[in-house]
C-alpha cells in the first residue's frame, strides 16, 4: 500500500466537546446521519480534550499515530447569536 492509500484508509477519530449532554449525542446523531462512520471521542470541555491530548485523560488514551478532527460548541454570543433577542433600548 502506498502512501496515499494509507491515508485513505485511516480514520480520522472525531473529539467533540460540549457542557450540554444532549448536545454532545445531537453532533454524533447528525454526523452519523450524514454517513460518517468515524470514530468518535466525547469531552465535557476544552480543558478535557486538552488533558487528553497531553495524554493524562482518565477515560480517553491518546495514540499520536492517529489523527483527530476536534469539534466544539460555543456559547451563544460567540456564536454569532445574540443571546437576547429583545432590541436594546436607548
Amino acid at each position: 500500500m502506498n502512501e496515499l492509500q494509507d491515508m485513505e484508509a485511516e480514520k480520522v477519530t472525531i473529539l467533540i466537546a460540549d457542557d450540554d449532554e444532549g448536545h454532545l449525542i445531537l453532533v454524533q446523531d447528525t454526523l452519523r446521519s450524514g454517513g460518517l462512520d468515524n470514530p468518535m471521542l466525547t469531552f465535557r470541555d476544552g480543558q478535557e480534550v486538552l488533558d487528553f491530548l497531553h495524554g493524562v485523560h482518565p477515560r480517553h488514551r491518546f495514540d499520536p499515530d492517529t489523527s483527530h478532527l476536534f469539534v466544539a460548541g460555543y456559547p451563544d454570543a460567540q456564536a454569532g447569536r445574540c443571546p437576547n433577542p429583545e432590541p436594546h433600548q436607548k
